[in-house]
């Protein structure tokens, strides 16, 4: 009955639809007659859909200044980047893409299609903001802030992961928007463009550990509907790649970030072993996710014993061994379960 209403109220809060928090201008005082604002609209100058020769057709909100297509390509930057700086998004998005649309090549192009992502992720449309840093990294890939801008990519899919909601925005306006609830398969594929971008660079370990994370977070599903067994396959696959890619090899030289990683890879594998776990505790007959629990928690004691702090790691370290032991009592378990079954059918 609670999820019932739950799913009741959830679907009227879709349904009627959000403004997101920077969206518009604060209103100060009383509300206006509709005829002394459509005089102060007048005053106010051009505005509504125009068309421009040689721009085209362009809708501009009251109070914008047709005076912006005129503008040289400097002028149009130091327009975008002062109406950011004003917190006035919607002019800087405008001005931004105006200047990539008129000059695609030019220097300040990055610059200007940052400022778009940049305005997303103010009005919290991360998802569009995640997709307009991967525009830019897939279409500059020789862009000298480029870890900045994985930075902010991993930084928004960590939120998702937390739980924030996805927005759906309505087309062709970038304020309104419709919640659409959280979703780990979403969340796992921006940390998948992550590590695509750039699979040894500085937050790859971290988003394919974010991948493995987000599988393990799908497991109970939204409200208990949409869970999958399957997360368990794709959580533990995703973290066995990370242990994989990112382990210290034999001769090898190591990476300026080693020590991080292996940190990582220890993570890795004590929740793939954890995983393993979970499910030899949910089947008494089987014996295989035991045998992979115990191993995957030795593989960790291995590689865990290896790094400095020991004493910081001994708790770890007491933990995954006394998991073992249950483990193995598990095992036991199972194979008494077993051979009663054998005993009593006289075999």
């Amino acid at each position: 009955m609670t999820r019932g209403l739950a799913f009741i109220l959830g679907m009227g809060l879709l349904l009627a639809g959000c403004l997101s928090e920077t969206g518009t201008a604060k209103r100060e005082g009383p509300r206006k007659p509709n005829h002394i604002v459509r005089k102060e609209r007048e005053a106010a100058g051009e505005h509504g859909l125009k068309y421009f020769p040689g721009v085209g057709w362009r809708y501009f909100k009251l109070g914008t200044d047709p005076e912006i297509l005129k503008y040289s390509p400097i002028q149009m930057m130091d327009y975008a980047r002062k109406k950011f700086a004003e917190e006035e998004y919607d002019e800087a998005m405008f001005a931004a893409r105006l200047y990539i649309e008129k000059n695609p090549g030019g220097d300040s192009a990055p610059e200007a299609l940052r400022i778009v992502g940049e305005s997303y992720e103010k009005r919290q449309f991360d998802e569009d903001a995640f997709k307009v840093y991967q525009a830019l990294l897939s279409r500059y890939p020789n862009y000298e802030k480029s870890d900045e801008l994985m930075e902010k990519m991993h930084a928004i899919a960590g939120r998702y992961l937390d739980g924030q909601w996805f927005r759906w925005k309505l087309p062709y306006q970038e304020t309104v928007y419709i919640p659409t609830g959280p979703s780990m398969s979403r969340t796992s594929q921006l940390y998948a463009q992550i590590v695509t971008n750039a699979p040894y660079g500085k937050f790859a370990a971290k988003s394919q550990f974010g991948i493995g994370q987000a599988h393990e977070s799908a497991l109970g599903g939204f409200w208990g509907f949409f869970a999958s067994e399957n997360e368990y396959g794709r959580a533990t696959r995703a973290y066995q790649l990370l242990a994989d890619r990112y382990s210290a090899r034999e001769g090898d030289a190591d990476r300026p970030d080693q020590k991080d990683l292996d940190e990582m890879v220890a993570k890795a594998q004590f929740r793939m072993a954890y995983l393993f776990e979970k499910q030899a505790n949910e089947g008494l007959y089987d014996q295989s996710m035991t045998a992979r629990s115990i191993t995957a928690f030795g593989d960790f004691i291995a590689e865990y014993e290896k790094g400095e702090d020991k004493e910081k790691r001994a708790a770890k370290v007491e933990e995954a061994k006394a998991r073992i032991n249950e483990m193995r009592l598990e095992r036991a378990r199972g194979l008494q379960a077993i051979a009663l079954f054998y005993e009593k059918n006289s075999r």
